[in-house]
């Protein structure tokens, strides 16, 4: 929303007409609009590593689902979220909304219901492809994906991603992030997010989250260290799920005028402006809940006046 409107007044650029008697006078101004992201509608989905290790985690994601749903609250209650665990992407918690009775046990039973199948434990990447496939009418997950809200993919893993194509290496987690956004129809509305081994190997407990870490990098979602307390870090998705890429301005710009920051940190390149909406678009480090969007300009204002400029 817009929590301020700065306007400098300049020269009247073009000749003032009369309406109902009352003079309109358009200028050319300096204007700064300020933006706090509210937060978008968003579509969760989890993917929970049910391996023997990942129990004690898993217990505590359960736990700390409570304080992401808080967050997401505050800024849009509007979610809608799906834990998925096994090779069909099938959602074992139901499709969780804000009018779900008992929704926290719903979403704590959901990422500790083991797969049938043990061998895919960490194919995550590609139940989580399977789960947005699903989503189609008629299909397990039905009801979870709308067209119009954000798609946030959070996965938890202790071990790296083994889904089918990753014994080639390099960029195969590539083709399971252009599927999962070719299904979703715009890639500015998807963001993966891991807790996982840092990639570095300094972790005694917990193996690089490859895979996962590759696909959240490529999108621009967070990366959260399954070695340390991540739990206190668990608002940090939830921010990542509140992402909002679209901007309108109240007035037209001159293009060439346009600069855009994010919380005081200019923005060169990643937006794009759209003529049609009149809106800053981004297209890339999608701002997410709590940031602050500025967008500077000169513009051309409307002003009612009683007195003719040319007299």
């Amino acid at each position: 929303m817009i929590r301020s409107l700065s306007l400098a007044v300049a020269l009247c650029l073009t000749a003032c007409q009369i309406e109902h008697g009352v003079f309109i006078d358009t200028r050319e101004q300096d204007i700064t609009e300020v933006f706090d992201v509210a937060g978008a509608d968003t579509d969760v989905v989890f993917f929970a590593d049910n391996s023997f290790s990942m129990q004690r985690d898993l217990i505590r994601l359960g736990g700390s689902f409570e304080d992401f749903l808080r967050r997401i609250d505050d800024a849009n209650p509007n979610w809608r979220v799906i834990t998925v665990t096994g090779d069909q992407g099938c959602s074992t918690s139901g499709v969780l909304t804000q009018d779900t009775a008992d929704v926290v046990d719903k979403f704590s039973q959901g990422v500790q219901t083991a797969p049938d199948d043990s061998n895919s434990d960490e194919w995550g990447l590609f139940i989580v492809r399977q789960a947005v496939l699903n989503s189609a009418p008629g299909l397990c997950n039905e009801g979870f994906l709308r067209p119009e809200a954000t798609l946030h993919a959070v996965f938890m893993s202790d071990e790296a991603d083994t889904s089918p194509g990753y014994e080639a290496g390099g960029r195969y987690w590539q083709d399971y992030v252009t599927a999962i956004t070719a299904a979703k129809g715009d890639a500015s509305k998807v963001r993966f997010s891991a807790i996982v081994g840092p990639s570095n190997g300094s972790c005694n407990t917990a193996e690089p989250g490859l895979g996962y870490i590759d696909a959240a990098q490529a999108t621009g979602g967070e990366v959260v260290s399954i070695c340390d307390d991540w739990t206190e870090s668990i608002e940090i998705l939830a921010d990542a799920s509140i992402q909002q890429d679209t901007f309108h301005l109240q007035h037209e710009p001159l293009v060439e005028t346009i600069g855009v920051r994010v919380n005081s940190e200019d923005r060169l390149t990643g937006w794009t402006y759209e003529l049609e909406s009149n809106s800053i678009v981004f297209t890339e480090d999608i701002p997410q809940g709590r940031d602050e969007v500025i967008v500077d300009y000169r513009g051309l204002v409307e002003f009612e006046t009683d007195e003719d400029p040319d007299a």
